[in-house]
């Protein structure tokens, strides 16, 4: 009986160890899938931008964690509002800051302007999971320089 006793104590912590580490893990998963949605929204702005000859913007919500594309005209007004419909960030994903060339945001909505000639600022996002720890491993940087048309996504670092 005693036997039985432990062998339920030893499943139970082991149990309870994997269910801690697959949660680690779902949410480390989160961060790096949004991380690779934001660089593929990124890329799909400015192919927007340079296909239709007008600016397009990529808009993100950081007091409500979503982001989307709105067209613009030729004055940089709205010409179609969330031509991607908007997506929320997962509970456990946080858009800690957001640079738009030399000036950094933590709240508010900001908008990135893609010009038709293939230019935008010079943009990172730093993602990080939601619990809030310090540590590195738990971040991830979009950075898109002007004249690239390919973001880079930095795992487990701040930009």
């Amino acid at each position: 009986m005693a036997e039985m006793l432990v062998v339920l104590v030893i499943i139970a912590f082991a149990s309870t160890v994997s269910l801690l580490a697959y949660s680690n893990y779902r949410q480390s998963a989160n961060v790096r899938t949004s991380a690779e949605k934001v660089r593929a929204l990124l890329v799909n702005a400015r192919a927007r931008s340079i296909a239709s000859g007008l600016p397009a913007a990529v808009t993100f919500d950081l007091d409500n964690q979503s982001y989307w594309i709105d067209d613009l005209d030729s004055a940089l007004a709205i010409r179609a509002a969330k031509a991607i419909p908007p997506e929320v960030f997962p509970e456990e994903v946080i858009v800690e800051s957001l640079k738009i060339g030399a000036d950094v945001h933590e709240d508010g909505t900001r908008r990135i302007v893609f010009r038709p000639e293939g230019t935008n600022p010079f943009i990172t996002v730093n993602l990080r999971r939601a619990f809030g720890d310090d540590v590195d491993t738990n971040y991830y940087a979009i950075q898109m320089y002007p004249t690239s048309a390919d973001p880079k996504v930095w795992a487990h670092a701040r930009k």
